[in-house]
């Protein structure tokens, strides 16, 4: 599970990231990502569909890229995430941010 909450991370780094895209909205994502994590190990995907009012994003992605949760879209008809370049960082060193265009906002 300490993998998903790491990948959590990374799903939430595409959401605020498009919203806020500056440094002070990098250390907001950094912050409300551990909660949200934190929450995660304890509560799982329930804890995760329980939130309402967050502004950004949240996304789960498994190791493979899979997304297994989105709270704006079916993670069903999501591409797999594996080649996205916060993913792919995150898999390779433990965290990943980057800023681009959303295709499903």
């Amino acid at each position: 599970m300490a993998l998903g909450s790491l990948l959590l991370l990374c799903g939430c780094v595409v959401l605020l990231v498009y919203s806020q895209g500056t440094k002070d909205g990098f250390s907001t994502l950094r912050a409300d990502s551990t909660y949200i994590a934190a929450g995660y190990e304890t509560g799982g995907l329930d804890y995760l569909s329980g939130i309402r009012g967050y502004p950004g994003r949240i996304t789960l992605v498994c190791p493979g890229g899979a997304v297994v949760f989105d709270d704006r879209e079916d993670p069903e008809a999501m591409d797999n995430h594996a080649t996205r370049p916060e993913v792919a960082a995150a898999l390779e060193s433990g965290t990943g941010q980057s800023q681009r265009q959303s295709d499903t906002l």
